[in-house]
């Protein structure tokens, strides 16, 4: 694990330490003020989220998840993560970013409702500046209600 783990907005979890490299360049190429914070498999991803929900810290923003991990993959991440209370859930936006081609894959995200979109690697620019943008909209209208 590295970075900022109860400041950072947004999680990478996989254990491709160039695919994170990349992903890192392509975060600052959004222009969000981001700074990732990187797991290198689904336990330490899980491992950290406990602690901050036990402490009452903050919780990252966006978890961008593979699938292929040693010791906790990705479904069994999940699989804990579901264990989470759905409001603390809800305040995550979870995306499968995997270089899986198989179905069963796609329609297991598919059919998941804590997750917000299967993406295939890499993930480029414009779909983090997207998702950063939908973050960032869901936020402020939990924070200023329309009437």
């Amino acid at each position: 694990m590295t970075a900022n783990v109860h400041s950072s907005c947004v999680w990478l979890v996989d254990d491709d330490e160039l695919y994170q490299i990349i992903t890192r360049k392509n975060l600052q190429k959004t222009g969000f003020p981001v700074v990732p914070a990187s797991f290198y498999n689904g336990k330490e991803a899980f491992d950290a989220l406990l602690e901050i929900t036990q402490t009452g810290e903050q919780l990252p923003c966006v978890i961008i998840l593979d699938l292929n991990m040693p010791i906790y993959d990705g479904w069994d991440f999940l699989q804990w993560y579901s264990q989470v209370g759905e409001e603390l859930r809800n305040q995550i936006s979870l995306y499968i970013c995997s270089s899986s081609i198989d179905p069963n894959d796609h329609n297991k995200a598919r059919s998941n409702p804590d997750i917000k979109a299967f993406v295939e690697k890499p993930m480029t620019t414009e779909l983090l500046e997207e998702i950063l943008l939908k973050h960032k909209q869901i936020r402020e209208s939990r924070t200023n209600p329309q009437s």
